[in-house]
């Protein structure tokens, strides 16, 4: 009897048994806009028109699941941060000549002025009058 009931016994070895595996439930996720608050200078991050469940890198010019775990893995790889860096370092660099290109311009403007509130230079409107003679 003990022969019998070791053979109806099945071994943890037996592979004629199919194991189960648990079902993952997995759902789309949109992209939540308080995300951009969550993640550090989200400037980087914009809704996809076409798919809320899409976001794109505007730092590395792609499209990304909505998923937030999908951000974060791509916000911490190394070329999204190699290309977040230059983004900043272009932005200071047009900052600066921003600046300088609207302060000359602004100098200008205000040595015209002088100039023809001294009619040292013709301004266009007595070119129209005297042209108009």
């Amino acid at each position: 009897m003990n022969e019998n009931s070791s053979n109806n016994e099945l071994s943890d070895n037996d592979s004629s048994i199919p194991i189960k595996k648990a079902k993952v439930k997995w759902r789309r996720q949109a992209f939540c806009p308080r995300w951009k608050e969550e993640f550090k200078d989200a400037a980087w991050l914009a809704n996809v028109e076409d798919d809320k469940y899409k976001v794109k890198c505007l730092a590395c010019n792609k499209i990304l699941s909505a998923g937030k775990s999908e951000i974060q893995k791509h916000m911490n790889t190394s070329l999204h941060q190699r290309n977040v860096k230059s983004q900043q370092t272009n932005k200071n660099i047009d900052n600066i000549f921003a600046k300088k290109d609207s302060t000359e311009k602004i100098e200008a403007e205000i040595r015209y002025a002088l100039l023809a509130s001294l009619k040292l230079v013709e301004t266009p409107i007595q070119h129209v009058a005297l042209s108009s003679r």
